[in-house]
């Protein structure tokens, strides 16, 4: 089975971290990784889906791609 991940609407770091409340524990994001890192960088889990790398400040980071979603069994 597919897992299809679409997207590439211009993302805005900025607005999804501020979104977040600082009383939020769960903060996740899942993005491309095509977009400026926020100033207002919160610990924030980002998904990205892809090759591209990203270096937030704050957080921690999860890569996913292709290879990585054929090893699971859907």
């Amino acid at each position: 089975q597919q897992f299809p991940v679409k997207g590439r609407g211009g993302t805005d770091y900025e607005i999804a971290v501020k979104a977040f409340s600082k009383r939020v524990d769960n903060r996740i994001i899942f993005t491309d990784g095509n977009a400026d890192m926020p100033k207002n960088n919160l610990p924030v889990t980002w998904i990205v889906f892809g090759d591209r790398q990203i270096h937030p400040e704050k957080g921690r980071v999860i890569y996913v791609n292709q290879k990585t979603l054929n090893t699971f069994n859907f």
